[in-house]
């Protein structure tokens, strides 16, 4: 149930704040860099690609990077309702694209991990931002399977 809820949460985030564009390494802010880093979500060797929020930085965000795709979520009054998920593209099964959602979602790419876990890293934009950032996860991905 409380899974259920912190989802509802954010979904009533998305719905309430303004769409924010899909930022780079060079846009992103320091303070967002440093707590990517802070949560082990970018390590040193790691390039950061994509970032999107559609809410508070420091309280969610999705991330591409050159060696996983990864999706935190920071709930500020209980920290064991946070999640924070990653897969590295060598744990990576599947990824599928859902643009097309009910009211009240936000656009999302579906991870499947090797152990058949999944979680969800959130985009949003135009057609062409959301393909962009599902084609850009696509190479990355598959150029890590052809290593």
């Amino acid at each position: 149930m409380p899974k259920k809820i912190s989802k509802l949460f954010i979904l009533l985030c998305f719905f309430f704040s303004a769409c924010n564009r899909i930022e780079s390494a060079d846009t992103l802010s320091p303070e967002t860099m440093n707590k990517l880093k802070a949560m082990g979500l970018l390590n040193a060797k790691e390039g950061l690609v994509c970032y999107y929020s559609n809410y508070k930085e420091e309280i969610v965000g999705s991330i591409i990077t050159n060696q996983r795709l990864a999706h935190y979520w920071i709930d500020e009054k209980d920290s064991s309702k946070s999640e924070i998920e990653s897969a590295y593209y060598s744990e990576i099964v599947n990824i599928v694209d859902h643009f097309q959602v009910q009211d009240f979602d936000c656009p999302y790419l579906e991870v499947t991990k090797s152990d058949s876990t999944q979680f969800r890293v959130y985009v949003d934009g135009n057609a062409e931002e959301k393909q962009h950032f599902y084609q850009t996860a696509l190479a990355l991905w598959k150029q890590k399977l052809k290593k």
